[in-house]
Formats: C-alpha cells, structure tokens, sequence
C-alpha cells in the first residue's frame, strides 16, 4: 500500500490470515486511516520475489510468511497478522 498523508508518503506492507477481503480491509483501516489518495493492492497469498516483499520484510519475516502460507490452518497461521511502514517526508 502507498499511503500519503501531512506531506508524509508511506509504503505499507500487510499480511493477514484472514477469511476474506472485509476482514482484511477492517483489520487495516484499524492501524492506518485509509484516505482517498491511497493505493491498496491486495493479492492471495505470498511472494518473497515481490519487489515490496524484497525492500521491506526481513528475511526472517519472509520465512514466517512462506510456513503461513504453507500451513494456514496451523497454530502458527492462527491470528497472524504482520504490519510494517516506512515513509518518505516530501
């Protein structure tokens, strides 16, 4: 997600185990105020080969996502949700 607000432009990345697309928009809109000059691509899923996926997780975080992805029923997958952010000011 890029998100611009006070002169602040953010690259946000959000993985959820989720049932479907509302509960992963409600769950998003309860970290970040979504505006209408946002830019949400939502995607089934994991890529590590995502460019976003290469700038902003760890590799650590990436694995954690690549055994959710692989077992989403497991305990590990029960609940999960990750939210990292970094911006640029203008």
């Amino acid at each position: 997600m890029v998100h611009e607000q006070n002169g602040v432009i953010a690259h946000i990345f959000f993985a959820i185990v989720a049932s479907d697309e509302h509960q992963l928009i409600a769950s998003l809109q309860s970290r970040v105020l979504i505006g209408p000059t946002a830019f949400v691509a939502i995607r089934r899923g994991f890529d590590p080969s995502e460019p976003v996926t290469l700038s902003l997780l760890s590799e650590a975080s990436a694995n954690v996502l690549s055994q959710i992805q692989d077992a989403p029923t497991s305990p590990l997958a029960r609940g999960f949700s990750l939210f990292i952010s970094h911006g640029f000011e203008e």
